[in-house]
């Protein structure tokens, strides 16, 4: 987690970096170029790594040159001030300053800010450097003014970030408190009940109490009962080898019933081997004499079919003869019947005409 650097620190670092920037421009001079006509009356320039004689930063027309201190030019910022209006910064008197580096400025440990990026340098086209003389010394109030307002703004920037971490700081301390309030009504309420609940932990440590009594006198009781187990285990062990032995009993009545049992199914086997060998043999007898009986009934089916064919010719000659003659005597009869009919018809009509 990234520790949020507090709104001193910021500050105490910002005038750190400042500090010691300073310090190396003053080590290594400056040169301002002419101002341009895009920035109009604002003046820019840029600093220049060297050293750089004094007659070049004020000029060889006076007689007594007068030491400047290099500044940084910032750009002054967007918003313009109206027509004939004052400049709320004042006008930076450069102050001479001795050729020895001044010792840094003890302040309280911070975290180092990232290193910004260093633009590299374009290729301009080279310019002739400008000569400040006594007379354009005034300019320099301009580069002042514009560098006041850069760091107002940035301490104002600074200010409101810091008053913005503490007013999260003190929200966050508001929330702190609250919910320490709540928990301290929390634990208040919890307090109120806290006899009740001791009133009852004694009552239940009392039952404990009573059932632990009670749970030592059933132990002595169990222990008086488990004093007998040893004449009871002996009991037990005599039950056991009585068991034992009707078991063995039982195996050797088992063993001599599995020996009968397969004695009866040896004697089932052989008398099943003999039963079906004799049911062979009486198949074969009975196959035997069935082909004897089928042979003589079929003699003697043969016999008296011829018997009864003999039999049955005579019967129809018999009945032929018998029919013939019947047919005769018919014969005689229809014609004496036809010839009654015909005297009764003929009386019958001799009656009607008298």
């Amino acid at each position: 987690m990234v520790k949020k650097s507090s709104f001193l620190e910021k500050l105490f670092a910002r005038k750190k970096v400042e500090d010691r920037s300073q310090t190396e421009v003053a080590g290594r001079g400056s040169r301002v170029s002419p101002p341009s006509r895009q920035t109009g009356d604002r003046p820019t320039g840029s600093v220049t790594g060297g050293n750089v004689r004094p007659s070049d930063r004020l000029g060889e027309r006076d007689a007594t040159p007068v030491p400047q201190r290099a500044s940084r030019i910032i750009p002054a910022p967007a918003e313009k001030p109206a027509s004939g209006a004052k400049p709320e910064a004042k006008a930076e008197v450069a102050a001479p300053k001795p050729a020895a580096p001044a010792a840094p400025r003890v302040t309280p440990e911070a975290p180092k800010p990232a290193p910004a990026a260093r633009p590299e340098p374009s290729v301009k086209r080279a310019e002739k450097p400008l000569v400040i003389d006594g007379g354009r010394v005034a300019s320099g109030s301009g580069i002042s003014r514009v560098l006041g307002t850069k760091s107002r703004e940035e301490a104002a920037q600074a200010l409101t970030d810091g008053f913005r971490e503490l007013g999260n700081l003190l929200q966050g301390i508001h929330r702190r408190m609250d919910d320490q309030s709540r928990q301290a009504t929390g634990l208040n309420d919890k307090f109120v009940g806290l006899p009740d609940m001791a009133k009852a932990q004694v009552d239940f440590m009392a039952k404990v109490s009573q059932q632990l009594v009670e749970q030592k006198e059933k132990t002595g009781e169990l222990l008086d009962k488990l004093s007998g187990l040893p004449a009871l285990l002996d009991g037990i062990h005599k039950t056991l080898e009585r068991q034992a032995a009707v078991e063995e009993r039982t195996e050797k009545n088992l063993r001599d019933f599995r020996s009968t049992m397969d004695r009866i199914h040896n004697s089932i086997g052989e008398l099943q081997s003999q039963s079906q060998s004799a049911m062979t043999k009486a198949t074969e007898t009975f196959e035997r004499t069935n082909g004897r009986t089928t042979r003589v009934f079929e003699e003697t089916q043969k016999q008296a079919y011829e018997t009864f064919q003999k039999t049955q010719e005579q019967s129809l000659a018999q009945l032929a003869k018998i029919v013939e003659k019947s047919g005769k005597a018919n014969r005689g009869v229809t014609i004496v019947l036809s010839l009654l009919l015909v005297a009764f018809v003929g009386l019958a009509i001799f009656v009607i005409t008298k």
